[in-house]
């Protein structure tokens, strides 16, 4: 009974119920710029999950910014946030 009911927590399984990983995603990507290009949460303890977030966006908003959008989910006591600048449409300089 101590295995079943511990194994998961000692293997960072997300429980196949949570949709902590969906809720997270519409959270960052709900200002139409920024896009969650890796994701991935697992548990830590009972009702307590970890989460790596790896997100890209034309203007970048600040790793706390992001923690702080997640912060209603008190389950989430561990975040890892890592953001990049999306450069495919930029102008580029006119050539001369």
């Amino acid at each position: 009974m101590l295995l079943r009911d511990t194994g998961a927590i000692l293997l960072d399984v997300t429980p196949h119920t949570s949709d902590l990983p969906d809720e997270i995603r519409r959270t960052i990507e709900s200002d139409d710029d920024s896009i969650v290009t890796d994701l991935h949460v697992w548990q830590v303890g009972s009702g307590k999950f970890a989460a790596i977030v790896s997100i890209v966006a034309h203007e970048p908003k600040t790793s706390d910014t992001y923690r702080g959008l997640l912060r209603e989910h008190e389950e989430l006591v561990h975040v890892t946030i890592e953001t990049q600048q999306c450069h495919d449409h930029e102008s580029s300089p006119a050539l001369g």
